[in-house]
């Protein structure tokens, strides 16, 4: 229920630009999302727990690594400390 949940509101809130694109700097008034740091940290926050917590609860391990590595929202950083926080988080006792 929590996946699906997620996933609906990740589908439907648009996301803020990609880390590297030019408009997360400021300089292009046009965004396809919230572009406030508020927003860029909500929506990363949200996919932190899809791919930490919701995607390995239902043995969806491979996907949850291959989002992380495809995500343009998510910086090289979290992209590297993401797949290890998953491995922590799937030998904490239930």
């Amino acid at each position: 229920m929590a996946q699906l949940r997620a996933e609906e509101w990740l589908s439907a809130v648009p996301p803020p630009y990609p880390l590297q694109s030019p408009q997360v700097n400021g300089q292009n008034g046009v965004t396809n999302g919230d572009n406030n740091l508020e927003g860029k940290e909500l929506y990363g926050k949200v996919l932190e727990v899809y791919c930490i917590s919701l995607l390995p609860r239902n043995e969806e391990w491979d996907f949850a690594k291959e989002f992380i590595q495809l995500s343009a929202y998510l910086s090289p950083q979290k992209k590297q400390v993401l797949p290890l926080l998953m491995i922590a988080h799937e030998e904490l006792p239930q």
